[in-house]
């Protein structure tokens, strides 16, 4: 049985370890198609597996309202959000609680020692690790007092 989510919890246990990742040079246009194919709110843009930058299902919106439709000749590189954080999976819930509600995305690339990406962690997944711990500490026995 898994121990009960706690800021001790790393990150390797919330993630989502199936990321759609795409190089730079790849297109804008080949990122929706993927997205659309995987069923995914975003692509993570690496270079050789290190996240460089991000592009969501609300980028490529505004792209179809603006003068920029994604096509074919549009790169990653020229349209993704970027810089980008990303946590290291080996980091505590805890430990990155002071960090994520600063960031801009609500997709955040997880890393390996070497930089390699290797996961996702989604508001969605960080929502429920703390309606995990609340959990816990509601059941937890009280004192007398």
């Amino acid at each position: 049985m898994e121990d009960p989510i706690s800021l001790a919890t790393r990150l390797s246990r919330l993630m989502t370890r199936n990321v759609a990742h795409m190089e730079l040079r790849d297109s804008v246009e080949s990122a929706v198609e993927l997205m659309a194919q995987a069923k995914v709110s975003c692509v993570v843009v690496c270079r050789e597996m290190r996240p460089k930058g991000i592009l969501t299902e609300r980028d490529v919106t505004m792209m179809y309202t603006s003068a920029l439709p994604p096509s074919s000749d549009v790169s990653l590189e020229t349209v993704m959000y970027s810089p980008i954080v990303s946590l290291a999976a080996q980091d505590s819930l805890g430990s990155v609680l002071d960090i994520v509600p600063r960031l801009a995305s609500r997709h955040v690339p997880v890393v390996d020692g070497a930089g390699r990406l290797v996961g996702l962690l989604t508001q969605t997944e960080l929502l429920a690790a703390y309606c995990g711990i609340l959990r816990g500490v509601a059941g937890a026995p009280h004192s007398g007092g």
